[in-house]
């Protein structure tokens, strides 16, 4: 048994009787006596052979039908029948209504009953759709479609804007669009909405803080924090959701987030299980629902294979806890914006499941609610193109970085106050700060549980014993720690745990320290946390948008009170 060749195959000769060959893996092709040239996928299904039918070649190619094959046992590893999904599949497509008919049905049963501007929805349906999708199946409308469609709509009426800031065409017809197949899933119509995963309008886009100056961190649809801050400092915005988020003390410039979320902002309400530092200034905090809860999904990275589990909830919310994604929904309902493809989280949770073929409840009553993924190797001799980079090749050199004005090459910058950059300042602070990681913590979360609290019990500063006796300090004792912008303001304290092996010029320390058994409303968030100490202030790093807060200049000095960490 060999592997097949493009050139074998154009090769193989007919025979007086049909004759099949194969290279393994289940991928045979049978030649019939007149010389046609079928590709099939051999396997067993509970026990019983099955031939799935990939294709007649040269239509299909060795390399379409290697890939055909692979994702007929993607299907055949979830314990589907690949022949029998096909089968409902082209009797779906049979029962399938048109574009046109779904038009009608949504405007009839959704649209009129709930929109007071139903009727700007029947003419974007009707001058921009209809005549394109109209007498197409709805169920063959594709991602691809979707956004033609828009980029269609977007260059035939650019030229009609004139004032910065106005709402696209593309955009409204994105919405409807949009809304209308989010109705046919909920209708049972569809399975999977064509729109999902397609980005908004550009111009929507554009109105992410930062998303100009720093386009690859906004790929994913983000803003960055310092923009972010100023906006919230100047009254660009105005309110404030933090889910599971104890901002105050898990970013920079804890101080001035603290001053900006209790004077500067109209509303601010938390989601969150306990009532942190940013809890405790908030005007409403809504209790989240815990994991037993709510319905996930649980994605497993390993070898030789990955998985997706579906894990259930136990048992319903209790009292008002809700689920953060059930609110998040529920607010862009109300609001009037259409933000997201889901009306519910199981629409949320079955756009996930999109490509795998499945829902979530389907997952559901799968064996252990899991799908495997064995891992496959060498892919890129079977993918167009090889590599989803924008050459198509391994890049050490990288184009996106060079199309956005950034080094293509990794280059190293010197931090703007160290050693080499400020050497004197360097000998007002003689030392490298930087951060460790506590297992039994997750940035701020954690310090109010008493069994992970027993593995850290207070905030420790590691660091060499030769450079802490030169500094007349020995193990265990509290220390203060200033850094070149707090000098002469702020300062905060850490017990010293000594380390042979660390670098005499450097110390550590954890991030997001808080202590929930002080007093309301700080909870000691300034005491021992070193984003009390930074800013936000520039310079940025040029890609992501954040300063450098990995390696700072800093000095420390033993505590004149060993009685534990203060705010001073």
């Amino acid at each position: 048994m060999s592997k097949f060749t493009a050139v074998g195959i154009k090769n193989l000769p007919p025979k007086n009787k049909t004759y099949t060959k194969t290279e393994g893996q289940g991928l045979y092709i049978q030649v019939s006596p007149k010389g046609f040239k079928t590709w099939y996928y051999h396997y067993r299904f509970r026990g019983k052979q099955r031939w799935f039918h990939l294709g007649n070649y040269p239509t299909v190619s060795l390399k379409d039908a290697r890939e055909r094959r692979e994702k007929v046992a993607q299907i055949l590893s979830q314990d589907i029948d690949p022949i029998a999904k096909a089968a409902l599949e082209r009797e779906e497509l049979n029962q399938a209504i048109t574009v046109s008919e779904l038009v009608e049905e949504y405007i009839q049963k959704w649209a009129k009953p709930r929109k007071r501007t139903w009727q700007e929805d029947i003419r974007i349906l009707h001058r921009d759709i209809l005549p394109i999708w109209g007498n197409r199946k709805a169920n063959e409308i594709t991602k691809r479609n979707v956004i033609l469609l828009l980029d269609n709509v977007h260059e035939r009426t650019k030229a009609k804007r004139t004032l910065p800031g106005e709402p696209t065409m593309s955009r409204s017809v994105f919405s409807v669009v949009r809304r209308m197949f989010n109705f046919a899933v909920e209708r049972d119509i569809l399975k999977y909405n064509p729109c999902w995963g397609v980005k908004p309008p550009a111009a929507l886009n554009e109105k992410r803080i930062g998303a100009k100056d720093y386009p690859l961190m906004h790929k994913r649809a983000l803003c960055d924090v310092p923009g972010t801050v100023r906006a919230m400092d100047d009254g660009s915005i105005k309110a404030l959701w933090c889910v599971a988020n104890n901002l105050i003390v898990a970013e920079l410039d804890s101080r001035k987030l603290w001053h900006i979320i209790k004077n500067k902002l109209d509303f601010i309400f938390v989601s969150d299980f306990f009532m942190t530092p940013t809890a405790e200034l908030a005007d409403i905090v809504l209790p989240a629902a815990f994991y037993t809860e709510c319905d996930l999904l649980v994605a497993a990275f390993g070898h030789p294979s990955s998985s997706i589990t579906a894990s259930q909830k136990v048992v319903e919310p209790l009292g008002e806890c809700r689920d953060d994604r059930e609110v998040a929904i529920e607010i862009a309902k109300k609001m009037g914006v259409d933000v997201a493809p889901w009306e519910t989280v199981k629409d949320y949770l079955n756009w996930r499941l999109k490509y795998q073929g499945v829902t979530y409840d389907e997952l559901c009553r799968k064996p252990e609610s899991r799908i495997v993924l064995l891992r496959r190797y060498e892919r890129y001799r079977e993918s167009t193109p090889p590599f989803s980079t924008a050459s198509g090749k391994v890049e050490l050199y990288s184009t996106v970085l060079e199309a956005i004005g950034q080094d293509p090459l990794p280059i190293y910058y010197e931090p703007p106050e160290s050693p080499i950059s400020t050497p004197e300042l360097f000998k007002k602070f003689p030392l490298i700060y930087t951060h460790y990681r506590i297992h039994s913590f997750m940035h701020s979360e954690g310090r109010q549980i008493k069994r992970q609290r027993q593995l850290a019990k207070e905030p420790c500063l590691e660091m060499n014993p030769e450079t802490a006796s030169q500094l007349g300090i020995t193990a265990a004792d509290w220390v203060y720690l200033e850094t070149p912008g707090s000098e002469g303001k702020w300062r905060i304290s850490f017990r010293v745990r000594l380390v042979p092996d660390m670098h005499p010029d450097v110390v550590a320390g954890p991030h997001a320290w808080w202590f929930p058994e002080k007093p309301a409303p700080e909870h000691g968030c300034f005491d021992s946390n070193i984003n009390a100490l930074l800013t936000l202030d520039p310079p940025y790093d040029p890609i992501v948008g954040v300063p450098q807060c990995r390696a700072l200049l800093c000095r420390v000095a033993k505590a004149e009170s060993q009685r534990g960490a203060t705010n001073v």
